[in-house]
């Protein structure tokens, strides 16, 4: 599979990105306030992600975007977001920013928001609105994409 067609891809693309411009910023987290926020951060995103992959197991329905899901998850993390890998993939780049210590870190976190949201969020949507139907409609009404 091409790896511009999975998320993992552009995460993976702005923690680089970040590491690249916390090394040439120079930041440099000072003080344990913004290591304890840094490593909470880091801590809450991978718990999303890794409830996530387990409801996927779970329900055994594929995690790969785009391809035919055989459940709609609504339980566990998906309880309090329709897209919890990506909202814990954002969470995590918040709390390694904070790490940096270097606001320009922050930089490469919009433009993985808006990839997500309009090459993976809208798709996958589409998709599940079209195999779910009205439960798809009744969730997406109960759950904020995001937070």
């Amino acid at each position: 599979m091409n790896p511009l067609k999975l998320p993992p891809f552009w995460f993976l693309l702005a923690v680089l990105a970040q590491f690249g411009i916390g090394w040439l910023a120079d930041g440099g987290a000072d003080g344990w306030a913004w290591y304890a926020a840094g490593y909470a951060l880091l801590a809450v995103g991978m718990f999303l992600v890794l409830g996530a992959w387990m409801s996927f197991r779970i329900h055994d329905t594929p995690i790969c975007p785009f391809k035919q899901p055989t459940h709609l998850i609504t339980d566990g993390v998906f309880r309090i977001s329709r897209n919890p890998i990506y909202l814990g993939q954002v969470i995590m780049l918040l709390g390694l920013a904070s790490l940096h210590g270097a606001w320009l870190t922050l930089l490469p976190i919009p433009l993985l928001i808006v990839i997500l949201h309009f090459g993976f969020i809208r798709p996958e949507e589409r998709i599940l609105a079209q195999q779910c139907g009205p439960e798809f409609t009744a969730y997406r009404q109960r759950v904020r994409a995001w937070l």
